[in-house]
């Protein structure tokens, strides 16, 4: 998935591709700040050799303090029951995806930031991490 500018926003986890000691290279989970962002709005293609979008999980969900509400894949978080998200599996050849659709909008999500963005957009409230993690 290629990112565009306006697709993130400051805070957005993403992996990110980086040398360690000078040899060695690995993936690291970063939050996004001013820079990321300018060099996406100035350099769209090193930004995405560098950063990828990270996909959404049960893990992330539970990251955020979203919490299961039914055994049928639906999520809601503790300071916002209005807003839940419905997990449905769709099988692919030799591989599973996750489609996350919001009780709102049913908006597809795919990527944590994806996320981040539609719950600030929707609440004014940024999602951080719970206690549980």
């Amino acid at each position: 998935m290629e990112i565009t500018p306006n697709q993130i926003r400051t805070g957005n986890l993403f992996e990110h591709f980086v040398g360690l000691n000078g040899e060695h290279f690995d993936w690291l989970h970063t939050a996004l700040d001013w820079q990321d962002i300018r060099m996406c709005e100035e350099n769209k293609e090193a930004f995405n050799r560098h950063h990828y979008p990270i996909e959404l999980s049960e893990f992330w969900l539970e990251y955020f303090s979203f919490e299961a509400v039914d055994d049928d894949g639906l999520w809601g978080h503790p300071d916002n029951e209005l807003f839940q998200i419905q997990c449905e599996y769709l099988q692919e050849p030799n591989s599973f995806a996750h489609v996350w659709d919001t009780a709102f909008t049913d908006a597809p999500l795919k990527y944590v930031h994806q996320l981040q963005n539609l719950y600030f957009s929707l609440t004014g409230i940024e999602l951080s991490a719970g206690e549980k993690v």
